[in-house]
C-alpha cells in the first residue's frame, strides 16, 4: 500500500470475492473478517455468489457453521484483484472440545490480478465432499476426482456438461473469459450436486 501524503488517509485496500459453500447440511456458513462478519444472513448449503467488494489485503479470516469446528485461516487478498473461495468439509478434529467435528475447509483459486489478461473460458473441477472420491463425466470424458484436489477440465468452445451415471448436474456456456468452477458435492455417488464458481474480472471501485 502506498504510503500516505501528509494529511491524508491512503484509499482502503478493496477486492471482489466470489464464493460458494459446499458445506452439508442445512445451516448457514458465516464468514468473518478481523472479528466482523462479512454478511450476517450468512451463506446458505451449496450458494455461489457473485462478485461482493470487501476489505483486501492480508487478512485474518474465520469460517462458522454449526456442526463444524470454527476454523480460523489467513487470506492475501492483492489489492483491485479478482478473488474467490470455496467452503468445503475439511479433515476431522482429532483432541480438544472439538474432538470428532470436521473443520472447513477452505480452496482459493488463485486470484485474478488488475489489468490481467484473461485466455479463454477456463475450466477446473473441484471436489468438495464430504465424499473422499467420486468419478464423473465430464464433456464425455470420466474423470477420477479426490476431494480438495482441483482438475483442469477438458472443455469445447468454453462450455461444460457435468454428468454423473447418466445424471446432469451441471451445465454451461459462459459468455465472458474468465477461470470458471464446476464444484462438485454430496454425500455418496448417487446423491451428487454441482455449482458454478464464475471466477471473472469484475470491475473493483479504486
Amino acid at each position: 500500500m502506498p504510503l500516505p501524503i501528509h494529511g491524508q488517509t491512503p484509499a482502503p485496500v478493496r477486492v471482489s470475492l466470489t464464493l460458494v459453500n459446499a458445506l452439508p447440511g442445512t445451516e448457514n456458513l458465516h464468514l468473518f473478517m478481523s472479528e466482523s462478519e462479512l454478511w450476517p444472513e450468512g451463506f446458505t448449503p451449496g450458494q455461489s455468489t457473485g462478485g461482493a467488494i470487501i476489505p483486501g489485503g492480508k487478512v485474518s479470516m474465520e469460517a462458522r457453521c454449526a456442526g463444524f469446528a470454527t476454523t480460523k485461516f489467513n487470506a492475501d487478498f492483492p489489492s483491485g484483484s479478482n478473488c474467490a473461495m470455496i467452503l468445503y468439509p475439511g479433515e476431522e478434529v482429532k483432541e480438544g472440545p472439538d474432538k470428532g467435528k470436521k473443520k472447513i475447509g477452505v480452496f482459493l483459486p488463485p486470484p485474478i490480478l488488475p489489468g490481467q489478461a484473461l485466455k479463454g473460458k477456463n475450466w477446473h473441477v473441484l471436489l468438495a465432499g464430504p465424499i473422499p472420491q467420486a468419478q464423473v463425466s465430464i464433456n464425455g470424458k470420466i474423470l477420477d476426482l479426490k476431494m480438495g484436489e482441483a482438475v483442469v477440465a477438458p472443455t469445447e468452445h468454453g462450455g461444460i456438461v457435468v454428468e454423473n451415471a447418466g445424471k446432469l448436474l451441471l451445465a454451461s456456456t459462459p459468455d465472458e473469459k474468465g477461470e470458471y468452477w464446476a464444484v462438485v458435492f454430496g454425500d455418496n455417488p448417487a446423491s451428487l450436486q454441482s455449482v458454478c464458481l464464475n471466477h471473472i474480472a469484475y470491475s473493483v471501485p479504486k
